[in-house]
């Protein structure tokens, strides 16, 4: 499929280990996670260098911080705002992540 759409971000919600040879898979940071986040095992990297997650950012941010999303960012893992409603804590996150992320 992306030979068909070059140029096009697939962020597929449910995938596995394979899926990182050719998408960004959708990480959705739900609580059942004590820290809310999700980082790309050791086994894709090992495989994929450069592979990297779609962050939703939407749930169970209230016990996160900046610092624990920058790593991310600086791996190279896209981190989603929301834009059609006030999610300030979660806006807040997201741009100081990227500007630690940035600074490190």
């Amino acid at each position: 499929m992306t030979k068909a759409l070059p140029g096009v971000l697939f962020i597929p919600e449910e995938t596995d280990i394979l899926d990182y040879a050719t998408v960004k898979p959708l990480q959705d940071n739900w609580p059942t996670n004590p820290k809310g986040i999700h980082a790309v095992s050791a086994a894709a990297l090992y495989m994929w260098p450069k592979a990297s997650n779609f962050q939703l950012m939407q749930f169970g941010l209230s016990h996160n911080t900046a610092a624990d999303f920058a790593p991310l960012v600086k791996a190279g893992d896209t981190l989603r705002m929301d834009a059609w409603y006030n999610s300030s804590d979660s806006w807040n996150i997201v741009r100081e992540a990227y500007i630690e992320a940035a600074l490190s």
